[in-house]
């Protein structure tokens, strides 16, 4: 019979005969645990894949954060620079326009200055002629 087998084994001529089917049972717990341990590593690969999937979508997802923040963090740079040049803009235009105001105050300035002198050298030529 086979090897291990706990029934007698009963000889009838030449043949043996498997008495009580020890034979199919053991081919039959065989198959199970073969059974078994396919569903076991099919489990444990399903397992391994879906982690995969978790850490894969873990990476796509810190991956994306760190791009939308790089995003803000260069679209807020963009921010200061442009505040900074229209500040530098407007500055320099106050600049422009108090030196404009400047220089209009001196040439009214000028103007009166000239306005007396002119009206200085009239009364002047004017007492000269009555002295004369």
């Amino acid at each position: 019979g086979v090897l291990g087998a706990q029934k007698p084994v009963v000889e009838v001529g030449f043949k043996v005969r498997d008495v009580g089917g020890e034979a199919a049972r053991r081919a039959s717990r065989i198959n199970s645990q073969q059974e078994e341990e396919r569903r076991r590593e099919d489990a444990a690969r399903a397992l391994a894949e879906e982690e995969e999937r978790k850490k894969k979508a873990e990476e796509d997802a810190r991956l994306e954060e760190e791009r939308r923040r790089r995003e803000a963090e260069e679209a807020a740079a963009r921010r200061r620079e442009e505040e900074e040049q229209a500040a530098a803009r407007a500055a320099e235009a106050a600049d422009t326009e108090a030196k404009r105001q400047e220089e209009e105050k001196e040439r009214e300035v000028a103007k009166e200055e000239e306005a007396r002198r002119q009206e200085a050298e009239r009364k002047r030529g004017k007492e000269e002629e009555a002295r004369r």
